[in-house]
């Protein structure tokens, strides 16, 4: 579909991959990229350009507040560093 120019039929379809794709592997996955970068391009070229363009940086945002693990692996490394020395 959107090979063929029909991206307000084909983004709805994206629009599934890239949830079921985000949920499966993760949102930074690169098969989620992908279907992503899709929907984004189906976004801009039937005019929306805005919404095109949140769709990808939603990708890049960081976890508000950031889990508890990184913090965990963060302190882990910290501790190695200093014991290490």
């Amino acid at each position: 579909m959107t090979e063929a120019g029909q991206h307000a039929a084909a983004l709805p379809l994206w629009r599934e991959l890239l949830e079921e794709s985000i949920t499966i592997n993760g949102r930074l996955h690169l098969e989620t990229l992908g279907y992503r970068t899709e929907a984004a391009d189906c976004l801009g070229r039937r005019g929306d350009p805005t919404e095109a363009v949140r769709l990808l940086t939603d990708a890049t945002r960081l976890e508000d507040p950031p889990s508890t693990n990184v913090l965990g692996i963060g302190r882990g490394l910290s501790n190695e560093r200093c014991n290490s020395g």
